[in-house]
C-alpha cells in the first residue's frame, strides 16, 4: 500500500512515477477494477470507482500517516535555535548533532523566548537562546541610533522603530525605556532589518543596531551616553534544555562549547 501512501501525500501528481504507476497497475488488476484514467497528454485523475476507492482508505491512511510522523518527530533530536543566527550556524548545528548521535535532527528557528518556552514544555530537547546579561560599561554591542543627532530629554515621547513584537531587540527596547521612565511608542514594525534600517535612515525614528552595523552603514548617528540615551545591555548565547542519559552524554558538552564559542 505504499503507493497509497505516496497518492495521498501528493495529490495525483500530473505527470506518475513509473513505480507508482505500477503498483497502482497491480492493485488495479487485485481489485478488478480501474482506480485512474489514463489519458495521454492529460493530467491524471480519479475514476468513479478510483474516487470511492480513495474517499474510504484516506481517512485510515491520513491517521496512519499521522502516527508514523509522531513517532519519527518523538525519536527525532529537536534542537531549537534564535532566528537571529545566520543559517550557517544552524547547519553546523544540525550536522553535528546528527554525526555525534547518528539521529534525524529536526531544527526549529524562532523568537527567543519562544523557544524557551518549547524546551520547558518538553518540545525540544535543546534550545540555543539569546539572553541579556548586566549592563557593564562600553561592552554592550548594541547602540541607539537615529538619522540625525538627538539628545534623550529633547524628546518628549520617542518614536522608535522596531521589529514585532517577541524580537529579542524588541524586549531589550523596552526594558531599557521601561528603566528609565521614558514615554515612547513604536512608529515602525517590521521584522526585516534592511526594512528597520532604511526606516531609520528616512527619519521615522531612534531604534537599536548593533555597533559594528553602525559604523559600517551610511546616514546613522550613533545615539549614546552624551546625548543623554540609557545604558544598553549585553547578550550572550546560551544552551538550555536536557535530553535524555544517553543523548546528554553524547552532545551536550560538545553543543555547549559549540554555543560559547558563537560570535555574531
Amino acid at each position: 500500500m505504499n503507493w497509497v501512501a505516496s497518492l495521498l501525500r501528493q495529490r495525483l501528481p500530473t505527470k506518475p512515477k513509473p513505480a507508482i504507476s505500477h503498483n497502482i497497475s497491480k492493485l488495479e488488476e487485485k481489485l478488478s477494477a480501474k482506480l485512474i484514467k489514463r489519458e495521454r497528454g492529460k493530467a491524471i485523475s480519479f475514476t468513479e470507482e478510483g474516487h470511492q476507492f480513495y474517499q474510504q482508505v484516506a481517512p485510515a491512511l491520513g491517521h496512519l500517516l499521522s502516527q508514523i510522523d509522531e513517532v519519527e518527530n518523538k525519536n527525532a533530536i529537536s534542537i531549537g535555535i534564535c532566528d537571529d543566527l545566520p543559517m550557517s550556524v544552524q547547519l553546523a548545528v544540525q550536522k553535528m548533532v546528527s554525526q555525534l548521535t547518528d539521529s534525524r535532527v529536526r531544527v526549529i528557528c524562532d523568537f527567543s523566548h519562544s523557544i524557551q518556552d518549547m524546551v520547558v514544555s518538553g518540545r525540544l530537547s535543546y534550545g540555543i537562546i539569546k539572553m541579556t546579561v548586566d549592563r557593564v560599561e562600553d561592552t554592550h554591542p548594541f547602540g541607539w541610533v537615529s538619522s540625525q543627532k538627538v539628545t534623550f530629554d529633547e524628546v518628549d515621547k520617542l518614536p522608535i522603530v522596531s521589529a514585532h513584537n517577541g524580537c529579542f531587540v524588541r524586549h531589550i527596547i523596552e526594558d531599557t525605556l521601561n528603566d528609565s521612565g521614558k514615554r515612547y511608542y513604536f512608529s515602525y514594525l517590521a521584522n526585516h532589518l534592511q526594512h528597520q534600517v532604511a526606516a531609520i535612515q528616512a527619519g521615522f525614528g531612534i531604534g537599536i543596531l548593533s555597533k559594528a552595523f553602525i559604523t559600517r552603514t551610511a546616514n546613522l548617528e550613533l545615539l549614546g551616553k552624551d546625548e543623554g540615551f540609557p545604558m544598553l545591555p549585553s547578550y550572550q548565547y546560551r544552551l538550555i534544555g536536557d535530553a535524555d542519559t544517553h543523548l546528554k552524554q553524547k552532545i551536550e558538552q560538545p553543543l555547549t562549547d559549540f554555543v560559547a564559542n558563537i560570535r555574531d
